[in-house]
């Protein structure tokens, strides 16, 4: 208990270490928020070819959801590749007309390849859609009635309960997930470089003269560290959730299980660069140097759908990837049956750095 108590006071009187437990994410995603605007809206190409009361209607109740910028659809693709907008909406002419007399409501969508940014738009979406179908099918096709319904609708009396509806959007959660997952590997290698420090300065062989076994050292000094990693887990998602009023979907718990999973994984890249370096000095630039290209790879910082097909395939090989993977379907609501196999991966990076930094622990006494 005294080698876990000796590397929790060393990591949380560190104002480097504290820095990036709670600093990095929260400052990191305001500022981001500010670039964009302060409200941190994702932007939608709406292109409207039917111009109709219910159409202007629909695009003021999704303007919750999202900024939407009027535009021709030849002009989409183009605003989609150079990402000024993440997602677009085509509504055809006759929409209105389909919906009332017919029951259907053929709208097309156009965004990046399964990106998770514009999901929760879709899905405010389709809701809307589903729900104007609906009621044209009870109003017999009578406008009137059908308007009726819809206002009441748009109003908020018959409005479903839907995941993203309350705090701020769960493309932002996922943003802020992003830069937590790159200060959770920041704060878990530059915590155990104390481990490299305790190596040089032979404080390691000086606890080993007490009754505690190399393989006991290990375990307690790992577990400092992963409890320093799943604390600042628990305190940013309390900040982003109450504080800053960031909706982690239905089910928050399967969120911070992810994010758990991989502090794991965390400290053990921490410990197995630690067994390969001469110095401290070395250790912090390794680690840096392999912490901002899994990040990117990951996505992190961007959706993943944007980079090239041969970084896309890259990707799969860091352990990032299968993080924001699985704290998107986490922010989804999805359970642990949808997040099995990122939570798989996760597990089979966490025992190969394991594994890697087991093999020369002799090192740590020498």
């Amino acid at each position: 208990m005294n080698i876990i108590q000796m590397y929790w006071k060393r990591i949380l009187k560190s104002r480097i270490h504290l820095f990036f437990m709670l600093v990095v994410p929260v400052v990191l995603t305001a500022l981001t928020l500010m670039a964009l605007g302060g409200s941190g809206k994702m932007a939608v190409a709406w292109a409207d070819q039917d111009q109709t009361p219910f159409t202007r209607s629909l695009k003021e109740y999704l303007g919750e959801h999202a900024r939407l910028i009027p535009m021709e659809e030849d002009a989409i693709h183009a605003q989609l590749v150079q990402l000024r907008v993440q997602y677009a909406v085509v509504l055809p002419e006759g929409l209105t007309e389909n919906i009332i007399d017919h029951g259907g409501a053929a709208v097309r969508g156009l965004g990046i390849q399964d990106s998770n940014v514009y999901r929760p738009f879709a899905f405010a979406l389709d809701n809307a859609l589903n729900a104007a179908v609906l009621l044209a099918d009870r109003a017999l096709g009578e406008k009137e009635l059908f308007y009726g319904g819809w206002n009441s609708y748009t109003g908020g009396r018959f409005r479903v309960e839907e995941a993203a509806r309350e705090g701020r959007s769960l493309d932002q959660s996922t943003m802020s997930l992003g830069f937590l997952i790159m200060s959770m590997l920041f704060l878990s290698n530059f915590s155990t470089l104390y481990l490299v420090r305790d190596r040089q300065t032979r404080t390691v062989m000086r606890i080993l003269l007490a009754p505690v076994s190399l393989r006991q050292y290990m375990a307690r000094a790992i577990a400092s560290f992963l409890a320093v990693s799943v604390l600042q887990v628990g305190l940013v998602l309390f900040v982003l959730h109450v504080v800053l009023d960031f909706d982690l979907g239905p089910q928050p718990a399967m969120v911070a299980a992810v994010l758990a999973a991989f502090a794991v994984v965390g400290v053990a890249l921490g410990v197995g660069v630690s067994n390969y370096v001469p110095s401290v000095q070395a250790a912090s630039t390794i680690s840096s140097l392999i912490i901002m290209p899994m990040c990117m790879l990951g996505g992190c910082f961007w959706p993943r759908e944007i980079m090239p097909d041969f970084l896309q395939q890259i990707s799969y090989f860091v352990p990032t990837t299968w993080a924001m993977r699985g704290s998107m379907e986490a922010l989804g609501g999805h359970g642990l049956a949808a997040v099995q196999t990122e939570m798989l991966f996760l597990a089979l990076f966490a025992a190969v750095f394991f594994l890697l930094g087991s093999w020369k622990k002799l090192d740590l006494v020498r």
